[in-house]
């Protein structure tokens, strides 16, 4: 006889044979070191953004004003056959008491296998800022303190793999630091992409290129 036991667990072992890539809801979370913090999950109260996929908020953390920062699980809405997140932000301060402050911004969301990742993040800041990632409670690449080029501008870009084989949390996190004045602003836009099969050909000819080409040097 088919008990109600059996039925259940076969549904839940169909589901899980259905289950996407993309499992947990995408959460977008601003703190500062003063113990102040908002966390807003996709489709939630607090979420500016009626897009699937997509985590916003507007408002203010203690001292700063949010002008806008976004994640975006582009795997889950649909626009990328792989794990593809991004966020942004613009943000900015007036006097800090006390001074300096830092403000930190994650973006979360879940997939279920390790891949090869490209991470670039750019933009602009009258202060300091530092891009990691994160597999878990794991950081697995660190950008150290991304010093401007340009008078403000700055821009950092590196690879990294995250081995693992079985659901993960994947998180994108940046660390704003200002010190104390009027109209300091930060603003940046960070990727962290499994590249496509063409960008990894274009990159496979472009390393044997370089081969021949030393080859006629030497």
């Amino acid at each position: 006889m088919i008990t109600r036991e059996f039925l259940a667990g076969l549904i839940a072992t169909g589901l899980g044979l259905w289950a996407l890539p993309s499992l947990a809801v995408p959460t977008l979370t601003i703190s500062d070191d003063q113990g102040n913090a908002v966390s807003v999950q996709d489709q939630s109260v607090g979420d500016s953004s009626n897009a699937e996929g997509t985590v916003m908020f507007m408002g203010t953390v203690g001292d700063w004003t949010i002008t806008v920062a976004a994640g975006v699980d582009f795997f889950l809405n649909g626009q990328s056959d792989g794990p593809h997140i991004d966020l942004v932000s613009l943000v900015s301060t007036g006097l800090l008491d006390p001074s300096p402050q830092t403000l930190t911004i994650d973006f979360s969301t879940e997939y279920e296998t390790g891949d090869k990742f490209i991470a670039s993040i750019g933009g602009t800041t009258d202060g300091s800022i530092v891009a990691s990632i994160w597999q878990d409670d794991t950081e697995v690449l660190n950008s150290g303190e991304i010093v401007p080029s340009a008078g403000t501008a700055f821009a950092y870009s590196d690879s990294v793999i995250i081995e693992v084989d079985g659901p993960y949390t994947l998180t994108e996190r940046v660390e704003i630091t200002h010190a104390s004045g009027r109209a300091i602003a930060t603003s940046f836009d960070f990727e962290v992409k499994v590249p496509e099969p063409t960008s990894l050909a274009l990159l496979g000819l472009g390393l044997i290129g370089l081969g021949f080409a030393r080859r006629r040097v030497c």
